[in-house]
């Protein structure tokens, strides 16, 4: 999506929500390699058990708008990244109004996945409507002071991988045809099992079936046929920003080699 505003100043106080989560691992240690440092804090509930490493600040709160609003204003917070999940989706709001409260220039909302702007996604996807809201209320905010960046980059590849989200079972060598090749060559020598392709249409009418029983297991089946999904390209982008961002292309091979041997968070 279209960056909104210039800057204020250069960006040097990160502060992450939702770092101990299933993306905040990853995005943590890339913040922490960044050249020039930044100087990074996490926000945590109270009874959170997750762990950082010692060069980042850990602040506890609440999650009111009060709480949150002096948790970023001790922060010194120039920049607000959400990685909450679904659950937290709706509450970002409070946290936006919270950063505009302490002074904070940019916010990068909870997205990362399918694209909320194409209503095709929203309307296969339900409860990515509650990012969609998120993105309205953040239009709505923008001023001078305040802009935003929302960040869609289809389900995060390393991560999907390694936890089977993308289809493909690193513990059974199990794997659709993509990827394959990939995960041929990082695993010399062992034979992979070729999963035959699943009908999207059946397998999205039997999960809306499954949520209309509030089993809510299976909803990440319309994440994967926003992503695989061939009828409407559903996962594919008009346009890429890598060149606007200064980001290199990934290396296939070298993410699958550094999943399956365990090298990535």
């Amino acid at each position: 999506m279209p960056l909104r505003a210039k800057m204020a100043s250069p960006i040097k106080n990160v502060v992450l929500v939702g770092a101990g989560g299933n993306l905040g691992p990853s995005v943590l240690k890339e913040f922490l390699a960044a050249s020039p440092p930044l100087n990074i804090t996490v926000l945590t509930r109270p009874e959170s058990k997750s762990t950082f490493p010692p060069t980042v600040k850990v602040i506890q709160t609440d999650y009111t708008a009060p709480s949150l609003t002096t948790a970023l204003t001790n922060a010194n917070a120039d920049a607000l990244i959400s990685l909450v999940g679904t659950p937290g989706f709706a509450a970002q709001k409070t946290l936006i109004d919270a950063a505009i409260a302490a002074g904070v220039q940019r916010f990068i909302p909870s997205e990362y996945g399918s694209d909320t702007s194409n209503p095709s996604v929203v309307s296969l996807v339900p409860f990515l409507a509650a990012k969609r809201q998120v993105v309205e209320y953040l239009v709505s905010k923008e001023s001078a002071t305040f802009s935003w960046s929302a960040l869609i980059t289809g389900p995060f590849f390393d991560w999907g991988l390694k936890v089977g989200f993308l289809g493909f079972d690193l513990q059974g060598r199990k794997a659709r045809r993509e990827v394959l090749k990939a995960l041929e060559k990082a695993t010399p020598g062992e034979t992979w099992e070729v999963v035959e392709d699943v009908d999207v249409g059946e397998r999205v009418q039997a999960t809306n079936e499954k949520l209309a029983r509030g089993d809510f297991g299976t909803a990440t089946d319309l994440i994967l046929a926003a992503t695989y999904g061939r009828e409407k390209e559903l996962g594919k982008f008009p346009e890429l920003w890598n060149d606007v961002l200064g980001l290199p292309e990934g290396d296939l091979d070298r993410t699958v080699r550094e999943v399956v041997e365990g090298k990535r968070p």
